[in-house]
């Protein structure tokens, strides 16, 4: 159930249920970090090794989860989860990479994949 929590600044998350997911490229602290705020949580409502884990956690409505857009895409689309801030982007990440032999640069499927995979990646 989506409940909606009155933020008008990223210090009021300080205060909310936050759920971490481990393997997030951007982790909490590092997410108030960014927007000036000196505090970070000391603990986490829940913690998961599963980034689909926080999501689902985050629609049942234990807490606020920092997860990629991409990732929450059909719960965001469903209106079981909304975003806190409108700036959706937050933190600009710079950490995925798409690596082959490049002997197989030369195959259309290949090809194909790459392609696709920069179209998505310009859409974000």
């Amino acid at each position: 159930m989506l409940k909606r929590i009155v933020v008008r600044s990223a210090d009021d998350l300080i205060a909310q249920p936050l759920i971490l997911s481990d393997v997030n490229v951007v982790q909490w602290p590092r997410w108030f970090a960014a927007r000036g705020v000196p505090l970070t949580p000391g603990t986490y409502a829940l913690r998961f090794d599963r980034a689909y884990l926080a999501i689902e956690a985050a629609v049942l409505g234990l807490g606020i989860a920092l997860e990629s857009s991409r990732l929450a895409e059909v719960a965001l689309r469903r209106g079981d989860l909304a975003p806190v801030f409108a700036d959706r982007k937050g933190i600009q990440v710079h950490a995925h990479h798409l690596v082959y032999p490049a002997a197989h640069g030369k195959w259309k499927k290949v090809a194909q994949f790459v392609a696709w995979l920069r179209r998505e990646a310009e859409r974000a």
